[in-house]
């Protein structure tokens, strides 16, 4: 599973100015609502998506259409052991992912069937419509995703990538002794930053692939792509070697 973590606000449509609001409270009060027909009618692309409150600052964001999750979620009985023990009985009768909500931004995870951030978007947009708040517009964009070698393999869209290495990495001694650099001798030579970009409209995701595949961890300093997690998702900006990056 994948996590992409998003900062998000609150934009007035027509004043056209942002502010931040701890969604957190919000989304908490609207988990705690007695009227489950209006918390739990919510449909989009012809699925139900259900918002749970999971435990702290966690949610299950659920999209299904099978009417025995459904019936569950909307009887009275229904509490969230129920919910874990149906998808950890059948992953195709439903799909969940995992939302840690802070006052200043959101945590997402999701696998490749769950709803996305898309969705959660939509989902809370949807909330401020029915409650009769027209004015204002929830809105996020995804800050940093950190992935591994390994996600970077599965990846089905790789664009512009970013690889920057210091002077121990054979790719910066290789290149600057084509040009007549003698990097033993130079003492203050940093890093080398190599941009390599898609034509317009293009991509590179097979020779990324291959860069992947075949790069030395050795001096590697930064490694970014700008790619999609997963067919239909948001192409982000995907660390597998920097600032925020996970171990590989």
């Amino acid at each position: 599973m994948k996590v992409t973590y998003y900062a998000y606000a609150f934009k007035h449509v027509t004043k056209d100015k942002r502010g931040l609001c701890d969604l957190s409270s919000f989304l908490r009060s609207f988990s705690q609502l007695k009227d489950k027909s209006f918390k739990n009618g919510f449909i989009y692309n012809d699925e139900n998506i259900y918002l749970v409150h999971y435990v702290d600052n966690i949610y299950f964001f659920i999209i299904t259409r099978n009417s025995e999750i459904i019936r569950r979620i909307n009887s009275n009985t229904f509490a969230v052991g129920d919910m874990q023990a149906i998808l950890g009985q059948d992953d195709h009768i439903g799909f969940a992912s995992y939302i840690i909500v802070n006052k200043d931004h959101i945590g997402f995870g999701s696998t490749i069937f769950a709803p996305k951030a898309e969705a959660f978007g939509w989902y809370v947009n949807e909330i401020l419509s029915k409650i009769g708040i027209s004015d204002l517009q929830f809105y996020m964009h995804a800050i940093m995703h950190s992935a591994t070698k390994s996600d970077a393999l599965t990846f089905p869209y790789i664009g512009r990538t970013v690889i920057e290495v210091d002077k121990s990495h054979p790719a910066l001694v290789e290149f600057v002794e084509s040009l007549g650099f003698d990097v033993t001798d130079s003492i203050d030579l940093g890093s080398m930053e190599i941009h390599i970009k898609p034509k317009p409209r293009k991509e590179i995701t097979n020779a990324a692939h291959n860069i992947v595949k075949n790069i030395s961890d050795d001096g590697l300093v930064k490694f970014m792509m700008r790619a999609q997690a997963e067919v239909g998702s948001q192409v982000q900006d995907m660390y597998l070697v920097g600032s925020g990056a996970v171990a590989i």
